[in-house]
């Protein structure tokens, strides 16, 4: 099988983050959730960092 990385840029998407880290952590495939946030300022941030099960990168 087959083993995947997902990386996920953000930027201010605190109304669709959660969602999208939750339907990618659905697939099989999927082994490694990285979400790199790109300065957000709409609470994003604080969204990712509740989320288990993922790393992430702030720049």
């Amino acid at each position: 099988m087959i083993e995947l990385s997902l990386i996920i840029a953000l930027y201010n998407a605190k109304k669709t983050i959660r969602h999208v880290v939750e339907t990618a952590k659905c697939v099989p495939e999927i082994k490694e959730i990285i979400v790199v946030d790109d300065g957000s300022t709409d609470g994003s941030t604080e969204i990712i960092r509740s989320i288990k099960g993922i790393k992430t990168i702030f720049h």
